[in-house]
This record gives structure tokens, sequence and C-alpha cells, in this order.
């Protein structure tokens, strides 16, 4: 595995430990795949809601910081869930960027 590929994979499973134990959250899927793209973390919330989640990684600043990256079309895509809204059946859904450095 590329050194930047493992260095995403630990930011996402930082994320997803994070979204667990800081928020009660259950990571439904990661890396779910649809017509849109990929989203790195689905979790429901302990309200029910759908939660998706763009992660990114960075093991420093010289591209910027981790949520720059993580452009205003990529965070408001409304169509980005949804295969999995329909059928996980929540009471809503949200979605939200979380960055990491390492």
């Amino acid at each position: 595995m590329a050194a930047k590929d493992e260095l995403g994979r630990r930011g996402e499973d930082t994320a997803a430990e994070y979204l667990e134990r800081a928020h009660g959250m259950v990571v439904l899927s990661r890396n779910w795949r649809c017509t849109h793209g990929e989203i790195d973390i689905v979790a429901v919330d302990p309200e029910r809601r759908l939660v998706f989640c763009e992660v990114k990684t960075r093991s420093g600043l010289r591209y910027g910081e981790p949520a720059e990256a993580v452009t205003p079309a990529r965070h408001a895509d409304p169509d980005a869930g949804e295969g999995v809204h329909g059928r996980h059946g929540s009471a809503g859904s949200r979605s939200g960027s979380t960055s990491w450095r390492s």
C-alpha cells in the first residue's frame, strides 16, 4: 500500500473511532461508492439521522489544512447519499467533513 493510502486509511480509522466514541454514532459503511463518487464514512447519530463524512488527512501543512481540500461542491452535494438514505430509513440526514493532521 502506498504511503499516502496508508495515511488516508489511518485518518479514516481515527475519524470513525472519534464519531463512535465522542458522538455516540454507529458507523454503517466506509468507502461507500455511489453514482456521485465515494463517501468515506456513513454513520447514524443517536437521533437516528444519517451522517455522511468526507475525511481528509494530511501529514503536514505544505498543501494547506485538510479541511481546505473539501470543496463547497463536495460539501453541499445533496444527492451524495441517495442510495444509503433509502436503505436505512433514518429520520433525516446531515453531512460534514472531518480533517486530521498526523
